[in-house]
């Protein structure tokens, strides 16, 4: 359940407590029961909701209803303000910081016309591969740029991308073209092809970073297809 969502049913209980047939034992039951819900640590804040009714003081013949409505609606108050502090606590984590492929690499292919290549379909696979990285699906990273080496190879004059490595003439570009064939690729291919084990280990950022060997790829396609 989003934080959003837990945010919506608090409030719709703080509506509850205004409204002019409100029952408080029942709305305590059941407020007690959401907060068992949507709190990990929920002990604590049904306490807090249990002392406004049982506090000393308040006797068998029952409570000050006013004082009470106006109590519970600042305890749900509060609760809804911790909730939002979390949202906007937990978004920078739940994306890696960046891009994978650098937004000006896309602008450029994207600017390229060309009558003997279509691009739209290597600048997709560029756009999934920054939607992957930015909710750090490092399995389908890894997939993709496998994808991008097997779609290339005909921009180069070559049927597959281990003929584009071993015959690029320039030494810079042939170390970052091997990298991408001989390491990138047993990473991709090991994903795809392993039968599950009884013990798996899930691929890290770093096993996935060929961020500079795919930038010198797809710099020398731009370079050719200008």
């Amino acid at each position: 359940m989003t934080n959003q969502r837990k945010i919506e049913i608090l409030t719709e209980q703080k509506k509850k407590i205004k409204s002019s047939n409100w029952s408080y034992q029942i709305w305590y039951a059941e407020t007690t029961s959401i907060l068992e819900l949507i709190f990990i640590k929920h002990e604590v804040k049904k306490k807090q909701l249990s002392y406004i009714f049982k506090r000393p003081g308040y006797n068998i013949l029952g409570i000050n209803l006013e004082t009470a409505s106006r109590e519970c609606d600042e305890l749900l108050d509060g609760f809804i303000n911790e909730l939002k502090i979390q949202s906007e606590i937990e978004i920078p984590h739940a994306t890696v910081n960046g891009n994978y492929i650098s937004q000006q690499r896309i602008n450029e292919l994207s600017s390229i016309k060309s009558e003997l290549f279509d691009l739209s379909k290597l600048i997709a696979l560029c756009n999934e591969i920054n939607i992957n990285y930015s909710k750090k699906n490092f399995y389908s990273i890894a997939i993709l740029i496998r994808v991008i080496m097997d779609h290339v190879p005909p921009i180069f004059g070559k049927r597959t991308f281990n003929e584009v490595a071993n015959n690029i003439s320039s030494k810079s570009l042939k170390k970052n073209f091997i990298n991408l064939q001989n390491s990138m690729r047993n990473i991709a291919d090991g994903f795809l092809h392993k039968g599950i084990r009884n013990r798996e280990v899930l691929p890290s950022e770093t096993q996935v970073d060929f961020k500079a060997d795919l930038d010198t790829l797809l710099s020398e396609v731009i370079r050719l297809m200008k």
